[in-house]
């Protein structure tokens, strides 16, 4: 079980991207802005004007980057690392919404909202490129190309959350698990950053699984052969056993991303 999340609130310990030094900063956040997946095809010029205005910012295990219903101030990247988005479920419950890898933007609903409708909590030790919406704002109108990434992940994270809602109105409990274990591993059969972090009680939540449940799917994966778990404790799947208890893609839902 990770600690209680606090909040951090400290801005990058080198600043923004400005001057002799910030100039240099700037070039390599543009490097680092490729590696975000719905900026990978922008422009030159677009990446250029966001790194601009790039902070960097490192998250602890169990920090919070955001939490629910506080301002939307800032929009980040995730460079490394991994972390959850949950929300409150009353009395005390939280629910783990979604896993974030590396790779992703966060915070992009603040082009349409006032408040976080969900918290960003870290898995474990996070790198992270933040910019602040307010001045994102004042850039949009020269650089469109920006605004269409950020609704493109807001249309990405809507979806993820949708197909999760359908897989538990339909799938069995062994085919929800087998399928997140596929989405959130390489193809060696090592479990991504962002699982393999998670304590199998947010598992459960995400799943909406009650954690007796979970055990017992993990027991009969480890027995049919499509999980392993070595002497470090570090689960290996086997991805085509997986695969075969996985629903098939034409059962999971379907929608075009926008260009």
């Amino acid at each position: 079980m990770h600690r209680h999340t606090s909040e951090t609130t400290g801005r990058a310990k080198d600043g923004r991207g400005t001057g002799p030094t910030g100039n240099r900063r700037s070039g390599h956040d543009e490097t680092s802005l490729r590696r975000i997946r719905r900026l990978s095809t922008a422009t030159a010029d677009d990446l250029a004007a966001l790194a601009r205005l790039a902070s960097r910012r490192q998250l602890a295990a169990g920090d919070t980057l955001f939490r629910q219903h506080a301002p939307c101030r800032d929009v980040f990247a995730l460079l490394d690392g991994a972390l959850k988005l949950c929300r409150d479920g009353g009395a005390g419950q939280e629910m783990v919404l979604e896993l974030v890898a590396p790779g992703a933007l966060l915070g992009e609903h603040a082009l349409a909202a006032s408040s976080h409708p969900y918290s960003a909590v870290a898995l474990c030790d996070c790198r992270l490129l933040t910019f602040s919406a307010m001045h994102l704002d004042n850039v949009l109108e020269r650089h469109p190309g920006i605004g269409r990434a950020l609704m493109a992940q807001l249309h990405d994270r809507n979806l993820t959350m949708m197909d999760r809602v359908l897989q538990q109105a339909r799938f069995s409990a062994v085919q929800r698990v087998a399928s997140l274990l596929l989405e959130h591993s390489a193809s060696d059969g090592t479990l991504n950053p962002e699982l393999a972090s998670c304590s199998r009680r947010d598992l459960s939540t995400l799943l909406t699984l009650r954690p007796e449940t979970l055990s017992r799917v993990f027991s009969r994966l480890r027995r049919d052969g499509a999980l392993r778990e070595p002497p470090d404790g570090a689960l290996i799947v086997n991805r085509p056993a997986l695969a075969a208890l996985s629903p098939g893609a034409n059962d999971t839902l379907q929608v075009a991303a926008p260009g």
